[in-house]
């Protein structure tokens, strides 16, 4: 039995794949209305997101027994690096986490990697793509010798009808995208451990 359940999974996961319509998950930065915020913390920070993250593709859920891929990190990462920026005094891109000659350099007080998970659903099986998305983000943020400060988590939803994915099939997760983003910002400013 276990050699048939192998084969199986993995032609399933096959299927999956194949069936997988690409979208693209990046908020549209000229609705998002992020704007600086009142009293920015004048701290400078570190951002730091692996390569493999940049290349990671998922999978999820979409219309009609679909799957939709894309890739998260490199969709949101414009966007992450303008909220940090609207909400610290200099934020400088890490090529590594503990990359001690940047944080030095820089005189870096944090330094903040994102986690980010999706997921998708759709009410409607005649539409490939979801009418309901979800990106949840994750930050980690150490400090200079990397001891934990704080971990601020946001999920950000976006939801689109027929109409609307229609003529954009990747609405519901740019709009949970643009929503994570804002609460992001919220959710960094409001962070006593912060300042």
């Amino acid at each position: 039995m276990r050699s048939i359940a192998l084969p199986l999974s993995l032609l399933l996961a096959g299927l999956l794949t194949a069936c997988a319509h690409p979208m693209v998950i990046s908020p549209d930065l000229s609705k998002m209305r992020v704007v600086p915020v009142n009293q920015p913390i004048s701290k400078n920070v570190g951002y730091y997101i692996g390569d493999a993250k940049r290349q990671l593709k998922v999978v999820s859920a979409g219309g009609g027994g679909d799957g939709v891929s894309y890739k998260p990190y490199a969709d949101t990462e414009t966007a992450i690096y303008g909220v940090l920026n609207n909400v610290f005094g200099t934020v400088v891109v890490l090529k590594a986490a503990d990359d001690s000659e940047a944080i030095r350099k820089h005189q870096l007080s944090y330094v903040i990697q994102p986690e980010l998970k999706t997921r998708s659903t759709s009410s409607n099986p005649l539409l490939w793509a979801p009418t309901d998305f979800e990106v949840e983000i994750l930050c980690t943020i150490t400090d200079a010798q990397g001891a934990p400060v704080a971990s601020p988590r946001v999920v950000g939803r976006g939801q689109g009808n027929v109409s609307e994915i229609r003529a954009d099939p990747s609405i519901s997760g740019k709009r949970a995208s643009a929503d994570a983003m804002r609460q992001l910002q919220d959710a960094l400013e409001n962070t006593p451990e912060l300042r």
